[in-house]
């Protein structure tokens, strides 16, 4: 054994830095575990506060819902599946909403709708064209 300036022979030197690398590496370790434990806090806070938004919404539109019910005549504005796919529509009913039927009431789309304008205003100006020099 030889031994050292302090009296501490060279092998226990040799495990004593062997023992301070392995701590150094646990606290590695250990920090790289807060930071994931951080993230993921973080990533539960964000789903709580999601949660409690729609919680939120869910009731306003309970609310609302009686509210329509209440009411007797309601106006709905829904997106539900016909034989075309998804239009949105506004109707006007009596009662409750619609029920989970795949067809409903006849609606008329906003694209069909500003189709239908627009030939009404084609036909109008076709109209004054023929007839403005008649008086």
């Amino acid at each position: 054994m030889q031994l050292t300036g302090v009296f501490e022979p060279v092998e226990l030197q040799q495990k004593r830095m062997e023992i301070n690398k392995d701590i150094s590496m646990l606290i590695d370790k250990l920090n790289q575990m807060k930071v994931q434990i951080k993230s993921q806090i973080h990533l539960l806070k964000e789903n709580m506060q999601i949660q409690k938004k729609k919680e939120t919404l869910i009731n306003k539109a309970s609310r609302q819902h009686n509210a329509l019910q209440e009411a007797g005549n309601c106006v709905i504005f829904c997106i539900w599946e016909t034989r075309e796919p998804r239009r949105l529509a506004l109707h006007i009913r009596r009662g409750y909403p619609p029920d989970g039927r795949k067809e409903g009431l006849p609606v008329i789309t906003y694209e069909e709708f500003f189709l239908f304008c627009t030939f009404i205003m084609a036909l109008v100006g076709l109209c004054y064209q023929i007839f403005k020099d008649r008086k």
